[in-house]
């Protein structure tokens, strides 16, 4: 009698032993078809909640209103990850993997306490991306009504505005300026000093270069408006050409300048190919060519007055 019952205390001590072994295995697979059934079904539900909000047509009214935005399947799928990643700590613990639980852990820590700003930067970025195609629609409308390529045109950039339309152009660097900013405030709310560092820098070159690209297009006019001058008043076409590109030279320079690239060489030599062309000029004036010159000044002065 005691060896049965010895022998059956044995047999439940085993059993138990074995229990204890796999029951955290089993709590361990039973928790994973949970989480997977529960992420499933709110993953279905979100995606119907969204798709009857109509959530992707207003984000495309919205933000575009070209094309079509998708945002009902990614958030569905951020949402159904986000379970999973909440109920993996406690899973690992079932499988004995306590030190990567605690690890997970941390990282989901770490991921909560990031998502405030990341939402913080879409909003921001949103808002700016509204601002900059309200701006870009607002200078598209303000210079068509002002006219402003038939004016180019008249000033002589016609080979210009043949090749590129000068709204669009001055529309889409608005829009290009207010989104890299917007980009900029996102990264500072996300706390990536390197990458909006990089941005800073790319906004001071694009700054450099478009006040740079300014100067050499009234260079261009102003070259174009001598040379015309002078073909006008019987000055020769060789003349008139080699004053444009001199202007176009010299005022070109500045404007490179001004976009941070050194010149100090060509700039040397283009000054000296001005100081002798102007030398050629006042040779002309004391040789016969006083009384022309004296009409083509006075018929700039009168240009601008």
């Amino acid at each position: 009698m005691d060896k049965f019952s010895l022998s059956k205390f044995t047999d439940q001590a085993t059993w138990m032993g074995i229990w204890d072994t796999v029951s955290p295995w089993l709590f361990g697979l039973l928790l994973i078809i949970v989480v997977y059934i529960v992420a499933k079904m709110i993953r279905k539900l979100l995606v119907k909640v969204l798709s009857k909000l109509k959530i992707d047509e207003k984000a495309t009214k919205l933000l575009s209103g070209k094309g079509k935005m998708s945002l009902v399947d990614p958030i569905s799928t951020v949402v159904y990850y986000l379970i999973w990643l909440l109920a993996l700590p406690t899973i690992l613990e079932k499988f004995s993997l306590s030190s990567l639980a605690v690890s997970i852990n941390k990282l989901i820590s770490d991921v909560l306490s990031f998502i405030p700003n990341l939402v913080s930067a879409v909003l921001v970025f949103a808002i700016f991306y509204f601002i900059a195609n309200a701006v870009k629609v607002v200078i598209e409308k303000v210079l068509e009504g002002l006219d402003i390529k038939n004016w180019l045109d008249k000033v002589g950039l016609k080979g210009l505005t043949e090749k590129v339309d000068p709204v669009k152009l001055l529309a889409n660097i608005a829009f290009f300026i207010i989104i890299l900013t917007a980009v900029n405030q996102s990264l500072r709310i996300l706390n990536l000093p390197v990458l909006s560092n990089i941005v800073d820098t790319v906004l001071a070159i694009s700054g450099n270069v478009l006040f740079g690209s300014v100067i050499i297009a009234i260079g261009v006019w102003v070259a174009s408006f001598v040379a015309k001058l002078i073909t006008e008043h019987g000055g020769q076409k060789n003349l008139a050409l080699l004053a444009k590109y001199a202007i176009i030279a010299l005022i070109g320079i500045s404007g490179i300048e001004q976009m941070g690239l050194q010149t100090a060489i060509i700039t040397d030599v283009v000054r000296m190919f001005i100081a002798a062309l102007a030398l050629g000029f006042a040779i002309a004036m004391g040789l016969g060519a006083k009384e022309s010159i004296g009409t083509l000044v006075s018929d700039i002065i009168k240009k601008f007055k």
